[in-house]
């Protein structure tokens, strides 16, 4: 169901723009300051790049020990990894000895007492025969 268009045509658009009315709930006027317009790489456009040049050979040992500080960094990292998995694998191992390390203390336990058990019945059953003779 779409809306029926308008009767009338629109009002013409007001040739300028009124007046914004004044804001008395503020104590402070408004602050107007502007900031220097920024060029691309960020320095202002009234400046000079004071910096000498960098000299490649500088620039290529600096680069150079960067690299290799990522690197050793890298390495450490797989190094820490490394060490992380084999203390979660200690661990784990630890738990699976432990379990079955209760486990058996467990069956020892079950199978003691069973062993009296079995003692228990067969005395019983000698007691039996020897009643029954």
């Amino acid at each position: 169901m779409a809306k029926p268009p308008p009767a009338s045509p629109a009002p013409p658009a007001p040739l300028s723009i009124p007046p914004n009315p004044p804001n008395h709930s503020r104590s402070n006027p408004p602050q107007t300051h502007t900031h220097p317009p920024l060029t691309a790489n960020g320095a202002s456009k009234g400046k000079k790049k004071n910096d000498a040049p960098v000299d490649p050979a500088t620039m290529y040992e600096s680069l150079k020990n960067r690299i290799a500080a990522l690197e050793e960094e890298e390495e450490l990292e797989e190094e820490e990894e490394r060490r992380f998995a084999e203390e979660a694998h200690k661990s784990v191992k630890g738990l699976e000895e432990n379990t079955i390390h209760a486990k058996y203390i467990e069956l020892f336990a079950e199978f003691k007492r069973l062993e009296r058990d079995h003692a228990k019945e067969k005395q019983k059953l000698s007691k039996d025969k020897d009643a029954v003779n």
